[in-house]
């Protein structure tokens, strides 16, 4: 089933199914929707958030500690954005990689 992104919820449903694919812990897939969600609605804070989780829990530091920075940019209170940076910030650097 292929998604219409001309929809003015495109952006909202590219979300959603990203944020299912966060709790299945299928990372890339989640990151493949997110990443989308934020390409189609650049303001939607919530998608830059469930975008950096994806990010961390796939182990890609860097690319999580800038969407957590684009939804504090946008919403400086975000609470999961805000703990988000100070996950990251404290964590030590792994080799891990990303």
């Amino acid at each position: 089933m292929a998604l219409d992104d001309t929809s003015k919820l495109a952006s909202k449903a590219r979300a959603q199914l990203g944020y299912y694919r966060l709790l299945d812990k299928d990372w890339t897939g989640a990151i493949q929707h997110l990443e989308r969600s934020v390409a189609l609605d650049a303001q939607y804070v919530q998608a830059w958030v469930w975008l950096a989780q994806g990010h961390q829990n796939s182990g890609n530091r860097d690319k999580a500690m800038e969407a957590y920075r684009k939804a504090l940019a946008l919403d400086p209170n975000q609470p999961e954005a805000n703990k988000g940076i100070k996950i990251l910030s404290g964590a030590s650097t792994s080799s891990k990689g990303g």
